[in-house]
């Protein structure tokens, strides 16, 4: 029973997020501001209460403070989710376009790694590609509507 009310608040959700996709973006980017500033805090007090028992503790505190901030940036509306998940395609992207330049330089005449380099080049066309939409908090919100009202009507009909 209690799937079925899953899948229909995810139906009901979609629909919001198809009616009003900036608002879904919007929504979504406080919400994963709310929890990675409260896994920033959790995180920072494990570390400096661990310090003196645990090597890894420095590297706890720096990704508690990058999770901090980049939550409390998200949770204050500073900047859209969206923005950041095109910033992040365009980088991917320039990474993988530059590491199959690299490979396909490295060795055309060997079979495997002139494909690896192709297929490496293609994937970053497309995750600048995907970059370029994200930027796009209508197409983002569209995108998790379609998603969501997919899964509900899937959960819905499942036995």
């Amino acid at each position: 029973m209690l799937k079925k009310w899953a899948g229909l608040f995810s139906l009901i959700l979609g629909i919001i997020f198809l009616i009003s996709p900036v608002l879904g973006v919007t929504a979504i980017s406080i919400l994963t501001g709310l929890v990675l500033t409260a896994l920033g805090v959790w995180m920072l007090l494990n570390g400096l209460m661990a310090r003196k028992y645990m090597e890894v503790s420095i590297l706890w505190i720096v990704f508690s403070l990058i999770a901090l901030a980049v939550g409390m940036i998200l949770a204050f509306r500073v900047v859209l989710i969206n923005q950041i998940a095109g910033a992040w395609f365009y980088v991917t992207g320039v990474l993988l376009i530059v590491a199959g330049v690299m490979i396909l330089s490295a060795g055309y005449e060997n079979y495997i790694k002139r494909n690896a380099g192709i297929i490496s080049a293609i994937f970053g066309l497309i995750y600048i590609i995907a970059g370029f939409l994200a930027f796009n908090p209508v197409f983002i919100g569209v995108l998790v509507g379609l998603i969501l009202v997919l899964h509900g009507v899937m959960v819905l009909r499942s036995p």
